[in-house]
């Protein structure tokens, strides 16, 4: 003692070892068909494997599954056949265990977890339009975009209400908005329009529109829901939604807030959306 330093030979079969457990092909993860959680590829076997026992997953009920409608007067029908998660091919461990024992995993999509796949209506809304299509209104929100000159980032810190507000009329009117939603825009220039347009807060009239349009057909928490257009007109299109509070800062970040290897670059992107970190 002490133990005297490894061999060559050691050092290689460690290396080796460590670069075998790196491999895509054991790193790799798919979504299993049956519950939708991630797992390794490798532990996970081919759906195909299970067909023989789909019939435990097969639950014909509209409180299950439905159809995407595109008018009101479509019948509300489900989705027959085995309730799978949409692109996925392979079944987890788990899942594998319940489903030989002939029983439904706890937690298969057909335990009432089935969501679908995400319409293109839904699809990259901004975090103000998801605020104005929201019908229950959970938190107050903060937002802080970042601009440093060259690049930008946004940070929101929500705040739970005491009592959470539930609409019935959707979008709210502007100034309820105020109540809820803070925009606070931090840099060494008044924001441009080409800022703007890259921050999380933008509302679009099409997209807050289509997308209740979508929620009043298709989900159910939304089927008695009134959509004024009225309200959504009261919304500058392509803007933010409440007044912008502009605080310039021309000081660089404080030293005592910089990690130990910061390399001095200004944190966020150069170009495209900003990335928004939530916080609370």
């Amino acid at each position: 003692f002490p133990p005297g330093p490894p061999s060559q030979q050691h050092l290689q079969h460690i290396i080796h070892e460590f670069s075998m457990s790196q491999c895509p092909e054991l790193i790799e993860e798919a979504g299993c068909a049956i519950c939708g959680i991630l797992y390794p590829k490798s532990v996970m076997n081919n759906l195909s494997d299970y067909e023989s026992f789909m019939h435990l997953i097969s639950i014909n009920s509209i409180m299950v599954t439905r159809k995407e409608h595109c008018r009101s007067s479509d019948k509300i029908t489900c989705i027959l056949g085995p309730v799978l998660a949409h692109g996925c091919q392979h079944v987890c461990p788990e899942c594998s265990v319940s489903l030989h024992k002939g029983e439904a995993p706890l937690h298969a999509l057909a335990n009432g977890l089935w969501l679908g796949k995400v319409p293109s209506a839904l699809k990259n809304l901004t975090l103000a339009e998801k605020m104005l299509a929201a019908r229950v209104c959970h938190n107050h929100c903060v937002v802080r975009v970042a601009s440093g000159g060259m690049k930008m980032h946004a940070n929101a810190i929500m705040f739970a209400n005491p009592t959470h507000k539930i609409y019935h009329t959707l979008p709210p009117p502007r100034s309820e908005m105020d109540d809820v939603l803070a925009f606070i825009f931090t840099g060494p220039t008044q924001p441009t329009d080409t800022e703007f347009k890259r921050t999380p807060l933008l509302v679009s009239h099409k997209q807050v529109a289509g997308a209740l349009e979508w929620l009043q057909l298709n989900h159910i928490d939304y089927h008695d829901i009134k959509i004024s257009y009225d309200n959504l007109k009261g919304y500058k299109d392509n803007s933010p939604p409440v007044v912008v509070s502009y605080h310039p800062n021309h000081i660089p970040d404080p030293e005592l807030g910089k990690s130990l290897h910061h390399n001095g670059e200004e944190d966020g992107v150069g170009s495209g959306p900003c990335p928004l970190v939530v916080h609370g």
